[in-house]
């Protein structure tokens, strides 16, 4: 594994780790801290996505996508559902309205709404990096990125207040994926980035962090918590976690620098980095099961789902695919039970 992509492992593992922490009930200090979590999954992703981009074409791209995000959560989900229903049986299975929006993303058992940003984002992911490949300029890239964004903003805060109802749901969900598409957009300019434009970009998120909450200061005698600017993303939610997680990336190489290869840390960063997708789904179960104080039900909730994940995939590759004497259902299998 070459350093730049143990960087993006490393990234990624922080990201779910600061996830799954904000689903267990942590005080709202701790609470607001991690409230970058998102973001930089999605930054990451452009990283990500930066490094690994074949040529293929868009339908394929965006099959391998589906096959990546979705069929894995919808496997998760009839389990869940199964297994959901015999625990309450006789009461019966879920509503199923609850279940047709939990498979849609939408709703329902909650938790799976990421899945479907990080969908739409990676639809637009060949676009951005189009833009980007056509940018020279690092500046000017960056500039037209933050009109874009700036842009985004105003038209929520004008028009939302307009619109209720089906109108306001769907300009919301522009936003947020606009919102999450410029943060990953971000992400696939940073590995082009000189050593000036990186100390530029991250002084830009500091000022702007700073002009938000000394408004907020200012007009309304406190800070408010991030939280509340994050459906949709809005600028406060936005210039906090670009901050975190810019200085998050710009320390990564020296974090990796202390996890040497053949180490159990770093064995155990690199398994929850490729299995992220689903140390995530196992977490939403868990989550239903485990009681306690906050942080005796993270360290149950995290490390049950890391547990159960490397057991998954101990069983997929010494048991299942073994006996799928069929290249194809080997790779289906290895498609659904992987990442």
């Amino acid at each position: 594994m070459t350093a730049r992509h143990a960087e993006i492992d490393w990234l990624r593992a922080v990201g779910l780790f600061m996830v799954v922490l904000a689903h267990v009930g942590p005080p709202a200090w701790l609470f607001q801290l991690r409230n970058f979590d998102v973001p930089l999954m999605v930054i990451v992703s452009g990283l990500a996505f930066q490094a690994s981009r074949s040529g293929v074409g868009f339908a394929a791209y965006a099959w391998a996508r589906f096959q990546r995000l979705v069929l894995p959560a919808w496997l998760f989900l009839l389990g869940y559902y199964a297994l959901a229903a015999l625990w309450r049986w006789p009461a019966g299975p879920a509503p199923a309205a609850e279940m047709l929006e939990s498979f849609l993303f939408i709703g329902g058992i909650g938790y799976l709404w990421i899945l479907r940003v990080f969908l739409c984002v990676a639809l637009l992911a060949p676009w951005l990096q189009r833009w980007s490949q056509a940018t020279a300029s690092d500046a000017q890239f960056l500039g037209q990125l933050a009109v874009a964004a700036a842009v985004t903003q105003a038209v929520w805060l004008l028009a939302q207040p307009e619109l209720q109802g089906l109108a306001l749901a769907a300009l919301r969900e522009g936003v947020q994926v606009l919102s999450y598409a410029a943060l990953f957009a971000v992400g696939l300019r940073l590995p082009r980035l000189q050593a000036l434009g990186r100390r530029l970009l991250l002084g830009f998120a500091g000022a702007l962090a700073v002009a938000v909450f000394t408004y907020q200061l200012a007009t309304l005698g406190s800070l408010q918590p991030t939280q509340l600017h994050k459906y949709p993303p809005q600028l406060p939610y936005l210039a906090y976690a670009l901050l975190v997680s810019l200085a998050l990336y710009f320390s990564a190489p020296r974090v990796v620098a202390c996890l040497p290869e053949g180490t159990r840390r770093r064995a155990l960063l690199d398994f929850c980095a490729q299995n992220s997708i689903w140390i995530y789904l196992w977490h939403i179960a868990l989550l239903q099961l485990a009681r306690g104080p906050w942080p005796l039900r993270y360290l149950l909730v995290l490390g049950l789902s890391v547990g159960l994940c490397a057991l998954q995939q101990r069983l997929l590759t010494q048991w299942l695919v073994p006996r799928l004497t069929a290249p194809g259902r080997q790779r289906w299998a290895r498609v659904l039970l992987s990442g």
